[in-house]
């Protein structure tokens, strides 16, 4: 036997292991059962894992703690190892057999400043690690393993390739670890491989499928997490209370979120969901009081209990199909505008308790059963709709409610019983004229406008401000439609007058513009027409009054039109045209210079014109009383001509032509001749045509 390991003296060591050359034994913590030692007694034999790591002999040599001096790209090594425990069973709850794992520990630093690199090689599923949890102070548990002398300078982990699972606790409670190199190989993250460490941030390769329980729990550190796009499990509390994190995007290969995911990360504000999400499980997200940007697919069946508890958000999308809205899975959630799925048969204890935003709620007729303290603490709440269905009302449903609430129902049902024993209750029995749940038609008309001016999907956030203000009123239709068309993100798309046209037909009338109605659009912004004026248009149309109309939303009463209106500021995004500045400004060049524009003089005239700073008049003078024009030496009669083609974009009429040189020849200075020619009809559609101010 090479190398030994053992503990204790074993009475059935010999029928054991009679007969097989060992390289290694290592017996944990476990029972063998009779299979394992044959027909021996059965006999529990423990080792303490402590022991076992500073006691690993080969050839009599310890390798623990021998500092070999090897360089390496990780630095100098300080201490290599193999695993003494065995690989874990996840199915069975046992270490089975030893691993074809090592570890090694790299300096980079100094001896003075040390600077610590983890790495873990080999092939197959690593051996575990231990970790003493501290019930107290569950952050301040410490991992057991032989390279944990060293935690206070790892900052750096090197999982490399060939390794398929990390091993539990690996990497736990190493609180200067700052980033981990994952393989392709790997296939998972086991059981509080990450626990309690210090990382800051994780790149999870698309090897990955499976994320086992508590594997980043207690990571306080960590800001960013890039899931793997094949990733098909993540188990109980695996990232709880890292509360470092700000936004997630978890991968479309989820189906379910599960118990403790998320819960307690407190500066969690924006949350992808997979577009095909089934299960929210018990507090995936519970207590994340920053959590402002989430929204709900169509998809989810089940929200379960404290799943949403304490979040920031005033509004989220409860999915048609859902049926039960579990136990407290949005209390203390300020939405002042909640709507039931039609779906929903069953509504939980405290679901909307501590709700101080809700004023008034409709219970669809599918609901059959409400649960206890349903209302506690809404002292806002005005409204609410009880439908016959519910045969039983539990009398704490207002529980810490004193204001006075008007209970509508159908008469004779439980709803009015209810409403008759209390004081601050009146029943009116008018369910039949509930307001309608205009939520979901609201959000789809934001949804159109994302879709049509901006081309991409609504965020969370925008989505959530845009309808809030329409579904309280403080926006109107064409004030929101506003919004969009003339934001930066909008406006950065540079779209030519056509283009702009074809995107208003679109977003204000729902259709492809008609030939002849798109023309004279255009030639209203090629007249002097702001794009403000021609929003107006659009905006007060009998086709858009429609269409806010079947959205239930205000049309409203257009905007007020500035002195100047928007103009593009470079190429378009939809059909590559320059914009009208640029042109203009280019045609000075090649006119008046008889060259191409230089790239600086190009951009300092184009933004004088953008910024209103300077009309066209203004640029036009700085070209051709300039040096260089001026070095041409032009007679008169080359002058007019000139002028011709910089203000009108022609040449000469013989009448015209003869007017501005008597004028010069009867005494008229150049600079008047220039005036004239500026202060002409043909220059002032010019320059309505190239949208900029004369």
């Amino acid at each position: 036997m090479k190398k030994q390991i053992l503990k204790k003296t074993l009475s059935f060591a010999c029928a054991l292991f009679f007969g097989v050359s060992l390289s290694s034994v290592w017996i944990n913590a476990t029972t063998l059962s009779e299979n394992q030692i044959g027909q021996t007694e059965k006999e529990e034999v423990t080792v303490s894992t402590q022991e076992t790591y500073n006691s690993v002999v080969e050839d009599g040599n310890e390798t623990s703690g021998e500092n070999l001096n090897v360089e390496s790209s990780y630095g100098t090594l300080v201490e290599k190892g193999n695993y003494g425990m065995g690989v874990y069973d996840y199915e069975l709850h046992v270490y089975v057999k030893g691993s074809n794992v090592q570890w090694a520990v790299y300096n980079s630093g100094t001896a003075a400043n040390p600077n610590y690199t983890l790495v873990i090689s080999g092939t197959g599923q690593a051996a575990s690690a231990e970790i003493v949890f501290n019930q107290d102070d569950p952050e301040n548990s410490t991992l057991v393993a032989p390279y944990a002398k060293y935690s206070q300078y790892i900052t750096k982990g090197v999982v490399e390739n060939g390794i398929t699972d990390i091993g539990y606790g690996n990497f736990a409670y190493l609180k200067n670890l700052k980033t981990v190199s994952l393989p392709s190989s790997l296939t998972e993250i086991t059981y509080a491989a990450f626990e309690g460490s210090g990382i800051e941030e994780i790149y999870l390769p698309d090897s990955i499928t499976i994320i086992r329980n508590n594997a980043f729990c207690f990571c306080s550190n960590l800001k960013k997490i890039r899931f793997s796009n094949n990733l098909s499990l993540i188990e109980n509390y695996a990232f709880g209370r890292c509360t470092s994190l700000e936004e997630i995007e978890l991968p479309d290969s989820l189906k379910e979120i599960p118990s403790g995911c998320f819960d307690f990360c407190s500066n969690l504000q924006r949350v992808k969901l997979p577009r095909y999400l089934e299960i929210i499980g018990q507090s995936a997200f519970g207590m994340n009081e920053k959590l402002s940007e989430i929204d709900i697919p169509d998809t989810v069946q089940k929200i379960g209990a404290f799943s949403f508890q304490a979040a920031a958000f005033s509004y989220v999308n409860l999915p048609e199909g859902l049926q039960t809205i579990e136990e407290m899975s949005f209390n203390y959630v300020q939405m002042e505008c909640i709507e039931i799925p039609s779906t929903v048969t069953t509504i939980e204890t405290r679901a909307f308790s501590h709700n101080y935003a809700l004023k008034t709620l409709v219970i669809p007729e599918s609901v059959t059963s409400i649960g206890e303290l349903l209302f506690r603490d809404d002292t806002s709440l005005k409204d609410l709709y009880l439908p016959p269905s519910i045969t039983y009302i539990p009398d704490n449903i207002f529980e810490y409610c004193s204001q006075n609430i008007t209970i509508h129902g159908v008469p004779g049902s439980a709803a009015e019983a209810f409403a008759n024993k209390y004081a601050n209750l009146t029943f009116v029995g008018d369910y039949d004229n509930a307001p309608k749940n205009k939520m979901k038609s609201i959000r789809e008309f934001v949804e159109r406008l994302y879709e049509v001016c901006l081309d991409r999907s609504s965020d969370t956030a925008g989505m959530n401000d845009w309808a809030g203000h329409l579904a309280d009123k403080s926006s109107t239709g064409s004030e929101v439609a506003y919004g969009f068309v003339f934001s930066p993100e909008f406006k950065n798309h540079n779209y030519c007058n056509e283009c702009y046209v074809e995107h208003l037909y679109r977003a204000f009338l729902g259709r492809e513009s008609d030939p002849p109605g798109k023309a004279d659009w255009i030639k209203q912004l090629e007249s002097g027409k702001t794009r403000e004026e021609v929003f107006n248009g659009f905006a007060l149309s009998v086709e858009f009054s429609n269409l806010c109309k079947s959205y239930g939303i205000e049309l409203g009463k257009g905007i007020s039109v500035p002195e100047y209106g928007t103009i593009p500021t470079g190429r378009c995004s939809g059909c590559n045209a320059e914009d009208g500045v640029t042109i203009f400004v280019k045609r000075l060049y090649r006119v008046c210079l008889d060259r191409e524009a230089d790239s600086s003089g190009l951009n300092d005239w184009c933004n004088q014109l953008w910024s209103r700073k300077k009309g066209g008049t203004d640029v036009a003078y700085g070209f051709v009383f300039s040096e260089e024009f001026q070095n041409k030496n032009l007679s008169d009669e080359e002058y007019v001509e000139y002028l011709y083609k910089v203000f009108f974009d022609r040449g000469s009429d013989p009448e015209g032509k003869r007017t501005w040189l008597g004028k010069l020849q009867s005494g008229s200075s150049r600079k008047e001749v220039f005036d004239g020619f500026t202060g002409s009809k043909e220059f002032a559609n010019l320059c309505n045509k190239c949208g900029i101010r004369r």
